[in-house]
């Protein structure tokens, strides 16, 4: 059975200390998921590591350490009777460890990509982060992760990066059934 949680203290020296903790298990989980990842997640970080003058290993593992925590960020979503209008609000906190350096970099990134099927969308996230913790498209798609609390026995570490399938999810989905089936 795979271990999909890390230890408390483990997430913890992350949060405090960055990527160079955990510098050997971010990059063994870019090993399993790589054959599993699209090739522009790469080229995207190729392009990001050429322009900032920072290695590509290390924009990989900065992507990657969600993916090692299995997360932990506050979310909420009301609707129907909850909600003055019915439709559903969604509320997001980028709240996993307050003292990590990355929690000084909020950002919004907006993305109009000319890639077949993209439709524009808002990523949210913090700054050199690709994949998506939160997040709204133009097709009205909205996405929040909060994977903490599931059975351990049943979440693997092989398969895309999980905030990889999220963004795909804002990137390429024009329906809910679209959402749906990116992520099966």
């Amino acid at each position: 059975s795979q271990i999909a949680m890390l230890p408390k203290w483990l997430r913890h020296e992350l949060g405090e200390s960055g990527v160079s903790v955990a510098k050997r298990l971010l990059d063994l989980n870019y090993i399993i998921t790589k054959k599993y990842t699209p090739q522009r997640w790469e080229d995207e970080m190729k392009g990001i590591a050429k322009g900032s003058g920072v290695p590509v290993k290390t924009w990989r593992r900065l992507n990657l350490i969600p993916e090692l925590l299995k997360a932990s960020c506050s979310i909420g979503g009301w609707w129907g009777p909850a909600t003055e209008t019915g439709q559903l609000l969604q509320l997001r906190a980028l709240d996993w460890e307050q003292h990590a350096p990355i929690s000084k970099f909020p950002m919004i990134a907006v993305y109009h990509s000319n890639e077949e099927g993209s439709v524009p969308f808002a990523n949210i996230a913090w700054v050199g982060f690709l994949g998506s913790l939160t997040g709204y498209s133009s097709a009205r798609i909205g996405v929040s992760e909060r994977l903490r609390g599931g059975d351990p026995s049943t979440m693997t570490r092989f398969g895309k990066p999980w905030t990889y399938a999220l963004r795909d999810v804002l990137q390429f989905s024009k329906t809910l059934d679209d959402a749906l089936t990116q992520l099966n």
